[in-house]
């Protein structure tokens, strides 16, 4: 079985240490070929009526509702950790365009998050020849008007 991790990892708890420690995990594990790197830079929402409103943590870190977007935008304790948010979804769409490699863009999230912590990155260990197959919304939107299902 090939597994395609799924995430939420910006959320009103994250740090930059506990991101730093889940890209850590992703590459000790071998699972960098098997992330889209989007999945790095997903942002937490809390829509109306989420339970999570209900945290002091959480109602300290909201701001007004926006009926355009249907959530309460919010900000993390650490402004560090927001920028970084950015960055990586920055990263991540970039590499898309670009056509890069998972590993080539988790590189440049692996270096931008330590930047962001500022501590040095160490060297970056990515197993060769274990990539996972997987089609991008783009790849499917192409086969699509290819007529290939």
């Amino acid at each position: 079985m090939t597994l395609h991790p799924t995430f939420v990892p910006f959320t009103p708890w994250t740090t930059l240490h506990g991101y730093l420690d889940l890209l850590r995990v992703l590459a000790t594990e071998e699972l960098i070929e098997n992330l889209a790197p989007i999945q790095l830079g997903i942002r937490l929402l809390i829509p109306e009526g989420s339970r999570l409103l209900e945290l002091e943590e959480v109602h300290g870190a909201v701001e007004a509702f926006d009926a355009e977007s249907l959530v309460y935008p919010w900000r993390n304790a650490e402004a560090r950790v927001d920028a970084l948010c950015e960055t990586v979804q920055s990263i991540a769409a970039d590499a898309d365009r670009k056509k890069e490699s998972r590993a080539v863009a988790f590189a440049r999230i692996w270096h931008a998050a330590h930047a962001a912590a500022g501590v040095e990155a160490p060297e970056l260990q990515v197993a060769a020849g274990r990539a996972a197959p997987f089609l991008s919304e783009r790849g499917i939107a192409a086969q699509s008007r290819r007529g290939i299902s």
